[in-house]
Order: C-alpha cells, then sequence, then structure tokens
C-alpha cells in the first residue's frame, strides 16, 4: 500500500497489479485497502507475486549491472 502521490507509482507499483494506493488523507481508504490485503488471502499473494517479480526484473543486480557499469564508466570518459 503506498500513497497515490508517491513516487512509486509511475516507477514500480501498478495499483491492483503489484500494490494498492490510496488517497492522501483517506482513512476509511487505508482502513478498506488493510482489510481487504488482511482478509483476501488470493489478493495477498497475487500482489506480493507480482511486486516480488517487478522488483527482481527491474533492480537485480545480475540484469541492471551492464547498465551501471555504462553509466559509470560515462562518468570517466
Amino acid at each position: 500500500m503506498a500513497r497515490r502521490r508517491t513516487p512509486l507509482k509511475n516507477q514500480v507499483l501498478r495499483h491492483g497489479e503489484a500494490g494498492v494506493f490510496i488517497e492522501d488523507n483517506d482513512e476509511d481508504g487505508w482502513v478498506s485497502g488493510l482489510e481487504a490485503l488482511i482478509e483476501d488471502r488470493v489478493l495477498r499473494s497475487k500482489l506480493s507475486g507480482e511486486a516480488h517479480r517487478l522488483i527482481l526484473d527491474s533492480y537485480d543486480i545480475n540484469k541492471t549491472f551492464v547498465n551501471w557499469s555504462n553509466a559509470y564508466r560515462g562518468l570517466y570518459n
């Protein structure tokens, strides 16, 4: 769960796929979002599995090493 205005919104998390976004200052939204995650095992499993896959695909050092290496080399050339 994250605030809808979080920087993660456009980078990693997708509402309903890898997370749940809640409007700022929406207490009822936070409560219903937490209740849904607590009570719905299938939803919890889906969101956590997708979030895990997204993190591995986007941030695994074995997959991103070349990009980081090129960026650092570019600083010195």
